[in-house]
């Protein structure tokens, strides 16, 4: 059931992102081994990049996404052993990405509730 979850999850939100950047999502989801249209475990590709993009796995073509095709060729090569555990999209995004909850239990809201309530 929550495969089918992520699957409606992931169409939905491909409707809001641009070619490049479902590419890089599934780039980003095949390194972290959780993949919503292939199964886990598969190796990580250009072929398999756009496969799990929802497109024919010709589509990612160096002439159109050269940063790209140079980041899944060089994570290819790299030994499994050396790679880092956090892609460094992730290590950019997460810094910035503090939960309300996390502030509230620091108590900067908690009296007064998140930011986007007004108090009654």
């Amino acid at each position: 059931m929550q495969a089918i979850a992520a699957i409606c999850y992931l169409r939905e939100a491909a409707k809001l992102m641009s070619v490049d950047e479902q590419y890089r999502a599934a780039f980003e989801w095949l390194k972290s081994n959780k993949p919503a249209r292939l199964p886990k475990g598969v190796p990580v590709s250009q072929n398999n990049a756009a496969k799990e993009a929802g497109s024919y796995s010709s589509a990612l073509k160096e002439a159109r996404y050269p940063l790209l095709i140079a980041e899944i060729q060089l994570y290819v090569e790299v030994p499994a052993e050396q790679r880092p555990h956090v892609s460094a999209l992730s290590q950019l995004i997460s810094p910035q990405k503090e939960s309300w909850a996390s502030r509230a239990g620091r108590g900067n809201y908690a009296a007064v509730g998140p930011p986007w309530q007004s108090a009654k």
